[in-house]
């Protein structure tokens, strides 16, 4: 599993957000001077990262839907394509086959009129 598709960032992004999140949470309480903006600070920025995962990580199932489709669709094509190459190639089997019966028939039918045994007739 990939570290995009675990938390919704590339690694780079992930320290770079997390980063300038605790930079703005200690400024917000250097500033301020109340101690308790760093809880606050700390669960915004949690809330942000929560919305940004959300986001990436949709936009990459979406990704992968579309993949998804275009690769059902391309196995449907080939499946159609070899289905048409097999029923062809039944039709033609087909054909040679009843050929192949008519030139017996005829065949065994010239025996009979001039008197030979046909193959059948011998054993």
């Amino acid at each position: 599993m990939s570290w995009k598709r675990i938390f919704g960032l590339d690694p780079v992004e992930f320290i770079i957000y997390w980063f300038v999140a605790i930079a703005a949470g200690v400024f917000l309480t250097e500033a301020s001077g109340m101690d308790e903006l760093i809880p606050l600070s700390m669960a915004v920025s949690g809330v942000g990262y929560a919305l940004l995962r959300r986001r990436a990580v949709k936009a990459l199932g979406e990704g992968i839907q579309g993949d998804a489709a275009a690769l059902v669709a391309r196995l449907q094509d080939e499946h159609a394509a070899s289905a048409d190459f097999f029923e062809r190639r039944i039709n033609e089997l087909e054909e040679r086959l009843d050929f192949t019966e008519r030139l017996l028939t005829e065949q065994r039918s010239q025996q009979l009129a001039q008197g030979q045994p046909s193959l059948h007739d011998r054993g």
